[in-house]
């Protein structure tokens, strides 16, 4: 299956406290929020996000929001501007989408295959 993702774009940047207030708008919405935490030789594991203060907070967070049988991962680099995402296309509005609706902060939603946006945001050195 073909992957779909988006990118959103913050006022400012994403520091611990708010990615911790977005985490806070996952757990209302969504069924699970788990945060992927980069592991030894063994690889990685998946920590289950139950509140903002589990937040594991490094440089470069990958998540995972669960709604039923769908999911979308999340890829966040501290203290940037833009949050990442990629999923499974849907007819309804797919969670690689929903995961940036009604976030503190965020001005624009952008779709993966807008090169020309996607560009722009590259040569201002947020991508």
């Amino acid at each position: 299956m073909i992957s779909k993702g988006y990118v959103g774009l913050f006022s400012s940047p994403i520091d611990r406290k708010t990615m911790g207030t977005i985490i806070e708008c996952w757990l209302e919405r969504f069924e699970k929020i788990e945060q992927l935490v980069p592991g030894d030789s063994q690889g990685t594991s998946a920590l289950s996000i139950k509140s903002a203060s589990d937040l594991m907070w490094h440089t470069n967070m990958e998540f995972r929001a669960i709604q039923g049988d769908d999911f979308t991962w999340v890829y966040v680099k501290a203290d940037s501007k833009v949050m990442e995402t990629s999923g499974f296309p849907s007819e309804q509005i797919s969670l690689s989408v929903d995961v940036f609706i009604e976030l503190p902060g965020i001005i624009e939603i952008i779709d993966d295959e807008d090169e020309k946006r996607l560009s722009e945001l590259e040569k201002l050195g947020l991508l």
